[in-house]
């Protein structure tokens, strides 16, 4: 350790990993909450070609929009989760982005899907 350390090879003995990932969950406090997971979900979906429904999104080039790949411009854009709401895109084709997104009920939001076929 001390080797690679000296060499420049490491730039840390681990520490600064546990502290990094710390300071990330400390940062908003929200990651079991409703609108974190649902934050979580939209990027999955989008990006993640293994994730359920990315033929219907990532798969499609809907994009998230760059400044809400950090959480907490999502949070100041769209606020909390509202209780019984899901995230939905006003424009169905169009990308996650503030102008295009809402917490819709889910009758709002049947109304505003696409047809798969």
């Amino acid at each position: 350790m001390a080797y690679h350390l000296k060499r420049g090879a490491t730039t840390s003995c681990g520490c600064y990993r546990v502290e990094a990932s710390a300071a990330r969950v400390r940062s908003h406090g929200m990651t079991r909450t409703p609108t974190y997971l649902t934050w979580v979900s939209m990027l999955q979906r989008c990006e993640n070609p293994d994730a359920t429904g990315y033929e219907y999104y990532g798969a499609l080039g809907i994009i998230v929009c760059p400044e809400w790949h950090e959480f907490s411009a999502f949070l100041a854009d769209m606020g909390e989760r509202p209780a019984g709401r899901t995230l939905d895109r006003r424009d169905p084709n169009g990308n996650y982005e503030k102008n295009n997104c809402r917490w819709a009920t889910p009758v709002e939001q049947a109304n505003n899907q696409r047809r798969h076929h």
